[in-house]
């Protein structure tokens, strides 16, 4: 896209006028988004440079925008210019951080694609040289070799394994050694993951719930989508409220952690004989003696009290990770720690002292979850096994919890799905992987209310299943085209679709309405009761594409919950032939109730 040459003078009165006001208006990192033509030349990058002095970095391989450091004020002037398609904050994201593939019932002796090596799958996480872990264990769980013998110091010994060994790796430094991922990174990585020609992308990083899906991460993965590219990324570790997941955007693949048969925990013994279990990975040997029990916030004041921590176990209370809370207990002479957390970390953490967390569950709203608890992987063994320098332990194996962790089984099922359909679409892959996903056990009769309604949240299609997600018989695609037709119908001509297109005025005019509620074919139903008290409805519209040999014939079954009627018209596809397309419908009428239910076409 070319650059108005207006647009330079008026930049350059910007950075005149912001040495005056620096030392009132403080300078912050933005992204500067102006389209999505690419544009690989040197000249490009120069303009860039010349439009603003202080440029981060270029983004010209798959897209055209850079990062630059702005004050609020030259932001939203440098947004007003024709050629800028946006203008927003660069964020700094998290990192959402065996016999997991056996539980999800994918066998060592899985059979596999003989073109699997011409599949690339693309981490962005922490560098090659992974000084953090991070990326090193996301990249083994995903795509990994066989390594007979793994363990962490004995703990989980056994074979650990990838699920598509031969597929190759591409890794992208977008996060540092203190686990921070910054904006302007990730999107220089999408950049040039899009234009390496990468076949799938793994991203196990976000930020807090509630945010748009006009951000950088889904910026990028928009423009990996166009490049028939699929974006895998972690749900986080808020859930499993409603509306605690991120990464949410539709052309993203969003998962889910679910646990494994393998927990690995460690026992509080209290005076009186009572035995609490918390999840730690703990290597100590803790002598079997009792001690006594402080509680952190009685021992603080602007830090641990030694007199009142010496030889004692602390109990901390805690909102984000534990990282880095031992080596304060530590300093203060304790001998062991509790860890209370009301948001999960990102693993089950490994301390320097003997140690065990206590925490919710996790879960949110994602496509679909895959396993999270409790790999083991591969691990740099020349990185600070804690975090903490003072840690002299090292090992070639770690012990993640988290999203992060599942993400990269998601990633591996769609690499190696990719590898025996290398035509298909990303959605496609989405499809196969959410259609085929084993349902998760009900949930308990006698939980609460409210543990209920968040658990209807937890799972979204099921359980990950990679051998049946190879043959899902059917398949919901979607194409640029049906994201726009569905953004325009929610955001007509708005920012939104400006940011997304990398046209600055965007007609949704002559784009047809979307159809039906949500209208996007998206493998799953989500209806949101508008009012409990007062009858509701909605109606469906779903394209589904036979992938399966020959013709087939599928029969829709539903089960509901009482007070709520769906209605699937047809009740009956017939295909006669692969990639044969049939259109069905989805009427939902809701009485004053709540509950869940799901419906599916069962083939013959």
């Amino acid at each position: 896209m070319a650059l108005s040459p207006l647009l330079r003078p008026l930049l350059f009165f910007l950075l005149v006028s912001a040495a005056v006001a620096a030392s009132i208006t403080e300078r912050k990192k933005h992204i500067v988004y102006l389209g999505d033509k690419p544009h690989p030349d040197s000249d490009t990058v120069g303009h860039h440079h010349r439009l603003l002095s202080d440029v981060l970095g270029s983004y010209i391989l798959s897209m055209n925008a850079f990062a630059a450091n702005l004050t609020d004020e030259e932001a939203e002037k440098v947004a007003e210019m024709d050629d800028v398609i946006s203008v927003f904050p660069a964020q700094t994201r998290k990192l959402h951080t065996s016999r997991s593939w056996d539980f999800i019932g994918f066998p060592a002796n899985a059979t596999h694609s003989q073109t699997e090596s011409n599949v690339i799958v693309g981490i962005l996480d922490s560098e090659p040289q992974d000084y953090r872990g991070h990326g090193t264990h996301v990249a083994s769980t995903a795509v990994g070799n066989s390594v007979p013998g793994a363990s962490l110091f004995g703990m989980g010994e056994g074979t650990i394994r990838g699920c598509a060994p031969s597929a190759r790796i591409a890794s992208y430094k977008v996060c540092y050694a203190d686990g921070n991922c910054n904006d302007e990174d990730i999107l220089a990585a999408f950049d040039t993951a899009i234009a390496d020609g990468v076949d799938v992308i793994n991203l196990s990083v976000g930020e807090d719930p509630g945010k748009s899906f006009t951000d950088a991460l889904a910026v990028g993965a928009y423009h990996a989508m166009r490049r028939s590219i699929l974006t895998v990324a972690s749900a986080g570790n808020e859930g499993p409220m409603h509306r605690s997941v991120v990464n949410y955007s539709p052309w993203m693949l969003t998962v889910g952690a679910s646990t494994t048969d393998r927990q690995f925990g460690a026992d509080l013994v209290l005076g009186n004989g009572k035995r609490i279990t918390g999840v730690s990975v703990n290597t100590f040997d803790t002598e079997r003696k009792f001690r006594k029990l402080v509680r952190g916030f009685d021992a603080a004041f602007t830090g641990l009290d030694p007199i009142k921590v010496e030889d004692a176990i602390v109990l901390c209370k805690i909102t984000g990770s534990a990282n880095m809370i031992d080596t304060v207990v530590m300093a203060a002479n304790g001998s062991g720690l509790i860890v209370q957390m009301t948001s999960p970390a990102d693993r089950a953490e490994t301390f320097n002292i003997p140690a065990t967390v206590l925490s919710k569950e996790d879960g949110q709203i994602p496509d679909l979850v895959a396993p999270g608890m409790n790999i083991l992987a591969s691990y740099p063994s020349y990185a600070y096994f804690t975090q903490d320098p003072t840690d002299k332990r090292r090992s070639e194996y770690q012990i993640f919890s988290g999203t992060s962790m599942a993400a990269p089984h998601a990633t591996g099922a769609a690499a190696y799905v990719k590898a025996f359909h290398p035509t298909w679409s990303p959605a496609s892959l989405r499809s196969a992987l959410m259609t085929t996903a084993r349902p998760i056990p009900p949930i308990p009769t006698n939980s609460t209310p409210r543990i209920r309604d968040e658990l209807e949240y937890a799972a979204g299609s099921g359980q990950i299943d990679p051998i049946a997600a190879v043959d899902p018989g059917l398949v919901y695609d979607i194409n640029e085209q049906a994201y726009l037709r569905f953004l325009c119908t929610k955001h007509p001509n708005t920012t939104a679709v400006a940011i997304l297109t990398g046209v600055r005025s965007f007609d949704c005019a002559p784009l047809a309405t979307a159809k039906g509620y949500d209208g996007l074919n998206y493998p799953s139903f989500h209806y949101i009761v508008p009012d409990a008290l007062k009858p509701s409805a909605a109606e469906y519209r779903r394209i589904v594409t036979n992938v399966g040999e020959g013709s087939s014939v599928y029969t829709a079954r539903v089960e509901a919950p009482a007070g709520v009627e769906i209605e699937v018209k047809p009740a009956r596809l017939e295909f006669t032939k692969k990639n044969e397309k049939r259109v069905f419908e989805v009427a939902v009428r809701v009485a004053p109730v709540r509950g869940g239910g799901h419906m599916l076409y069962r083939g013959r």
